[in-house]
Order: structure tokens, then C-alpha cells, then sequence
């Protein structure tokens, strides 16, 4: 999986259902990933699942959207909008994440205004 697909979809887990996601997310994060932003910082893809779900009952009609992807080595960065139903763009901001030998990612951080 190149790193764009990869963003792709691991932006898309944001807005899934729990059940979607937890086939989704194991496809793109490694099971003991790390995740920190502004808000929050945790370990595990089931506490960054938690996560997501908190994100999608607090923003229902809302989702990621990917601008564009940087990667060499074993980093990547993308570029993002959180977008709204009507496409507004709400927010917007960067991820960075290292990659694990199976190309999936093991730490990821997002930067964004709270």
C-alpha cells in the first residue's frame, strides 16, 4: 500500500463505524501505534479507535479529507481538512507518522489549532 492510500485510508477510519473500522485501521496502524495531538495522547490501536469514535459522535456529518503526502524513509506527512457536510472546510492541519517495516504506521502526530 503506497503512503497517499495509506493516509487515505487511515483518514477515512476517522468517520467509519466501529465495525468498519476495526478491520480498517489494523490495515494502515500497527497494533501498539502511537497517537498524540493537541488533545491527547495514547497507545494502542483500541485506544486510538476509542478515539476516532469520540470524533464521530462529536462530529457525525464531518470528515478528513487528504490535501497531500509527503514520505521518504520511513516518515510521511499529510496535509488535511476536517470538511463538513456542505464541504466547508472546519479545520485544517498536518499529521506526521513513522512507518514500521510492514509500511503500516507506528507513531503518528497531529498538529492542529484546539
Amino acid at each position: 500500500m503506497s503512503p497517499e492510500t495509506r493516509w487515505r485510508t487511515y483518514a477515512a477510519c476517522w468517520s467509519m463505524s466501529d465495525e468498519e473500522r476495526s478491520g480498517a485501521l489494523l490495515t494502515v496502524a500497527d497494533p501498539a501505534v502511537s497517537y498524540r495531538d493537541p488533545a491527547t495522547n495514547l497507545a494502542g490501536v483500541d485506544e486510538l479507535a476509542t478515539y476516532m469514535t469520540s470524533f464521530r459522535t462529536t462530529f457525525p456529518q464531518e470528515h478528513f479529507w487528504i490535501d497531500d503526502v509527503r514520505h521518504h524513509h520511513d516518515r510521511s506527512l499529510a496535509r488535511w481538512r476536517q470538511v463538513s457536510a456542505d464541504r466547508r472546510t472546519t479545520m485544517q492541519g498536518i499529521s506526521i507518522a513513522r512507518h514500521g517495516d510492514d509500511g503500516r504506521f507506528v507513531d503518528i502526530a497531529g498538529f492542529f489549532h484546539e
